[in-house]
């Protein structure tokens, strides 16, 4: 693990990120005191949504097409 003050650290910024990326854990110290630490993040993996296939099977087909229900009101507030 290395460190490196902030002052260092917003001058440097890229190579820091760099780093980072490569896998090290950077701390960053205020004084001579640790104050943070910058990690490389340990999952970035997204979780998966879960299968709605039976969910909208379950739900059938709608008694009209969405076409003819929008024609319907339009021409309700035509009238």
């Amino acid at each position: 693990m290395d460190s490196l003050s902030v002052k260092d650290a917003r001058q440097q910024f890229a190579k820091l990120v760099n780093s980072v990326r490569r896998g090290r854990s950077v701390v960053l110290t205020r004084r001579g005191k640790a104050v943070a630490e910058i990690a490389p993040v340990r999952s970035a993996r997204r979780s998966r949504l879960p299968d709605l296939s039976a969910f909208r099977d379950s739900l059938g087909k709608p008694a009209k097409r969405s076409v003819a229900t929008i024609r319907h009101l339009r021409d309700q507030e035509r009238s």
